[in-house]
């Protein structure tokens, strides 16, 4: 069984028109939607204001080419439909540590690929 990489940066930049900047912009975005997501009272009700900000959430983080987030996020709408709460802030928290690894591998001096030391 093949995984899926968990971040797919040529996608990303390609979407983005090459600038790694705007894509490092985004990342501190998400991760600050993230953080906020994780800081709000959790409310399992369907078509609650948790279960939109994860349906953005994914979708931003699928335009970003952070597919581990991506994973993430959608087993939170999934545990949130079992309003299962513990679940839904493991999820969000594990999407925010991807993201997090997308960003600082980002900025990583030395990096093999030189598209990301731009």
């Amino acid at each position: 069984m093949s995984m899926t990489p968990e971040f797919d940066v040529d996608g990303a930049l390609s979407r983005l028109g090459g600038d790694q900047r705007l894509l490092c912009r985004l990342l501190d975005r998400s991760r600050e939607d993230l953080e906020g997501a994780l800081a709000r009272p959790l409310d399992l009700a369907p078509g609650s204001v948790m279960a939109a900000a994860l349906h953005r959430l994914r979708g931003g983080a699928l335009g970003l080419g952070a597919s581990g987030a991506v994973r993430e996020l959608e087993l939170a709408e999934s545990a949130l439909q079992q309003h299962d709460a513990d679940e839904v802030h493991l999820h969000l928290r594990c999407a925010l540590e991807s993201v997090r690894r997308y960003r600082d591998r980002m900025s990583r001096p030395g990096d093999p690929d030189p598209r990301l030391n731009s």
